[in-house]
């Protein structure tokens, strides 16, 4: 489930960037793999995002 977020998020930052000239600018970081609703709220501090180890 993670990982397919993940992946549309990757998705949506290729088509921003592909999409021509904006005044901010999109990139992979360490909230790619949160859903809209958790980064708002984590951003907000509504939500507490708890981090899984990584994986080898």
């Amino acid at each position: 489930m993670r990982f397919k977020i993940f992946k549309d998020n990757v998705e949506f930052i290729e088509a921003f960037k592909e999409a021509g000239s904006r005044p901010y600018k999109l990139r992979i970081n360490a909230f790619a793999d949160l859903t809209n609703e958790e980064f708002k709220g984590a951003r907000n501090g509504l939500l507490k995002v708890q981090k899984l180890p990584k994986v080898a």
